[in-house]
């Protein structure tokens, strides 16, 4: 997609972020669209659990670039391969700021479609504590109050990382709504307790056959034990049928 840059706004005396897109990606209409995307979905969401976005616009050459408050520390991704499986209350902690996060973006009315441990930053704030940040907005959807898609996707396309895919995205559906972020949050739940993917395969079409499918193991396999409550929850987020799931992050 492009790179990120750490710089300082001399205006305003502040450090940011800029995401900015290659030569080559900014000349496919595509690319532009989704860091237009981005730059939209994030910037209607203001709250401490969402990256902060602060400008958007073209360089000369054509590329475009985003502005971003500038963060500090590492993803919830390399967390993991770092130290490895989180403890179940600290893991329930993230959780928490993800779907505060969540319930913001969809009272803006925006669907993130592809929450991973790669686009959750565990930032260091001013006063020392862990901020959990929601990132990169780059698919996601808009949806009207009556919860109708305003997206310009296709029907059939499928959009998102296959491991945290949803059924319906896995199906292709264009009707995905807000509980397609509560099965992804159930799935990088299950992720960061265990130590493994709820659902894992050697390639991609035999992932979709998986979510479409198959349960995820009982978490005591992995050798873990959680409060029934818990993982009661997790396996809640991944049900197959949306009505069974939580019906919102904030009811998670």
């Amino acid at each position: 997609m492009g790179s990120v840059w750490a710089a300082h706004h001399e205006l305003i005396g502040r450090d940011v972020a800029i995401k900015v897109t290659g030569e080559r990606l900014a000349k496919k209409e595509e690319i532009r669209k989704r860091f237009a995307a981005e730059a939209l979905a994030a910037g209607k969401v203001r709250h401490p659990n969402v990256i902060d976005v602060m400008d958007v616009g073209q360089l000369p050459d054509g590329r475009v670039y985003i502005v971003f408050e500038l963060l500090n520390g590492i993803t919830l991704g390399q967390h993991l391969e770092k130290n490895g499986r989180i403890a179940a209350g600290d893991a329930a902690l993230i959780i928490i700021e993800i779907c505060r996060g969540l319930e913001a973006a969809h009272a803006a009315g925006i669907v993130h479609r592809d929450l991973k441990p790669a686009n959750i930053f565990l930032h260091k704030g001013a006063m020392g504590g862990i901020v959990v940040k929601v990132l990169d907005f780059g698919i996601s959807k808009s949806i009207d109050d009556d919860g109708v898609s305003l997206s310009m996707t296709q029907t059939g396309m499928v959009m998102g990382t296959p491991q945290y895919m949803s059924v319906e995205q896995a199906r292709g559906l264009d009707t995905i709504d807000l509980r397609t972020d509560v099965w992804a949050t159930g799935a990088i739940l299950y992720e960061i307790i265990t130590g493994k993917l709820p659902f894992d395969a050697s390639n991609y079409n035999a992932m979709l056959d998986k979510i479409m499918h198959a349960e995820p193991e009982p978490l005591a396999r992995s050798g873990v034990t959680v409060p029934p409550a818990l993982e009661s929850a997790i396996f809640r987020c991944l049900a197959k049928q949306r009505s069974q799931r939580f019906p919102s992050a904030k009811n998670l």
